[in-house]
């Protein structure tokens, strides 16, 4: 069988270097994901036994806009595993989410039909096969899906085009023989399977050509295990305007920043004090943890690691950044209703929460739509995990019981970095998507034991009371409810929200008006969430 040449070269002109130029994965064209094991050329002149999405390494970009759905055949054509993928940062009915219970046998199909509710962001889609997500996607299985707003982006003025660039980061464990071998150690079991080499797109030793304006980068940290702490070899600021949610609403200047796996971050760069004809290497910093990250001979957490090299081949380009961003209008706090803890710990060799080990069969716990919870995790460990929940981003709070002022804290997130002896605080709510769903760890060696299922469910609407006591109409419903509201028509078609608050009665909450001889309509509408 003959390998598979990946992705498409970026267009921006430039000149040779050495290494390979950048490549991007080919967009979806809608037809069937087929999942497959196939040989690919990942370094040139080499051969490599691989796990693919149509015969791409990452698989094919989709792109969708709000509004859209998205709708698809996944075929499994493995040769010998079952498989489901997960679509990481959607808001998806629980019967596609990608739940391990999903998985189906080699040679069989399934079909999703996923309505695209939310603001444009970075999301992605990776195996989450039970027992093999570790090994489906350190050898292939993930690839890219982007909610986009070019008529937005342009408005604001962020970058476009070929200066609005995806970086898949994963990282590799270099053999010999060049192969995607996943063989994890006792000892990696237990921290992670970390490799010595980054792979950007599906590119080893890659660079990319630019000119001295502003770039977009959206970055994902699709390693199993390694987290990654962004900077650039010459120091370089540069402005964090995104998460795993979308944009922010501020542009923070940094010179670094921690990306835990499973997480995205869209960052702006400017290669502005560049001369033509010089570099700087994206990198992963160096940084010191308390335990071990890594095999007693091989990589290890915190381990320095060069991603991608960019070249100034050409002079000029844009250098306009937006001055502002949209405000995000994020979950408050103050309206959550309980408080859940999450121990993260480790207990005879296995990961757990709560004291717990995964099971499928088990429902943790139950969250009700529309109701806000703050999830408190309590890492008790020296390792670092990435905590990511289905079904609802979420934003962080507080970490070891202080404000977060971290810049890349901002705005909304589905998966968030907790640090060995760390308790951070997320404030979430679920929208209208009851089901089945999962929290884990993003370390996909510790998934597959720290991992809970939880059920989303839908409340029933309260019943609406309606009476006339003397001059006045009563309408009264049973408290707590606030996450309805209460409507008014006089012909049963146009509703109107009626925006004064109600009284207070016992344990009724209780509207009144002025009795009229007009026919009049009540009714409890759910107040809309955008999440």
């Amino acid at each position: 069988m003959g390998a598979t040449l990946l992705g498409r070269q970026t267009s921006f002109a430039g000149v040779n270097h050495p290494g390979q130029q950048l490549r991007l994965p080919l967009d979806w064209d809608g037809s069937p994901l087929v999942l497959n094991e196939t040989n690919l050329e990942i370094w040139p002149g080499q051969t490599t036994s691989g796990l693919a999405i149509n015969g791409l390494l990452p698989g094919p970009t989709i792109r969708l806009s709000k509004g859209d759905v998205f709708t698809a055949q996944i075929q499994n054509q493995l040769d010998s595993e079952e498989a489901v993928l997960h679509w990481h940062g959607l808001l998806s009915p629980a019967e596609y989410d990608g739940h391990p219970n999903q998985k189906v046998a080699p040679g069989e199909s399934y079909n999703v039909a996923v309505p695209i509710v939310q603001d444009p962001s970075m999301c992605w889609y990776h195996a989450h096969t039970h027992d093999l997500t570790g090994s489906q996607v350190y050898r292939g299985l993930a690839g890219l899906f982007l909610i986009e707003d070019r008529e937005r982006d342009e408005a604001l003025g962020l970058p476009t085009g070929i200066h609005d660039i995806p970086l898949v980061v994963r990282d590799w464990k270099s053999n010999a023989s060049y192969e995607l071998n996943y063989a994890p150690s006792m000892f990696e079991h237990m921290w992670g399977y970390l490799g010595d080499t980054a792979l950007v797109n599906g590119t080893p030793d890659a660079w990319l050509p630019v000119d001295q304006g502003v770039w977009r980068f959206r970055v994902l940290n699709g390693c199993n295990a390694r987290v990654l702490r962004l900077g650039f070899s010459d120091s370089r600021s540069f402005r964090v305007i995104g998460s795993d949610g979308g944009l922010f609403s501020s542009l923070e200047s940094v010179q670094s920043l921690d990306l835990g796996p499973g997480q995205r971050v869209e960052i702006l760069v400017s290669f502005d004090g560049l001369s033509v004809g010089t570099s700087t290497i994206l990198r992963s910093l160096a940084f010191p943890i308390a335990a071990p990250g890594g095999g007693p001979a091989g990589p290890r957490q915190g381990d320095p690691l060069d991603l991608i090299t960019f070249h100034v081949d050409t002079s000029g380009g844009s250098t306009a950044i937006p001055s502002t961003l949209p405000a995000l209008e994020l979950t408050d706090p103050d309206k959550s209703i309980r408080t859940r803890t999450f121990a993260l710990s480790r207990a005879s060799g296995e990961h757990t929460i709560n004291g717990l080990t995964y099971q499928m069969s088990r429902i943790d716990y139950q969250v009700t739509s529309g109701n806000v919870e703050i999830w408190e995790f309590v890492n008790q460990t020296q390792d670092y995990h990435p905590m990511h929940s289905h079904a609802a981003f979420f934003h962080v709070i507080s970490r070891n019981g202080n404000p977060t002022t971290q810049p890349f804290d901002q705005g909304w997130h589905d998966t968030v970095l907790v640090y060995p002896g760390e308790t951070v605080q997320v404030a979430i709510s679920f929208g209208p998507r009851p089901g089945l769903f999962l929290m884990h760890c993003h370390n996909l060696e510790h998934e597959r034991q720290m991992m809970q299922n939880f059920e989303v469910v839908t409340p029933e609407t309260p019943e609406l009371e309606i009476q006339r006591a003397g001059d006045e109409v009563v309408v009264s419903w049973p408290s707590p409810s606030e996450d309805w509201q209460l409507q008014i028509s006089s012909d049963l078609r146009t509703w109107e929200t009626i925006n004064s608050e109600p009284s207070i009665a016992g344990d009724l909450f209780e509207w009144r008006e002025a009795s009229t001889t007009s026919r009049r309509f009540y009714r409890l509408s759910r107040i809309p969430t955008s999440i």
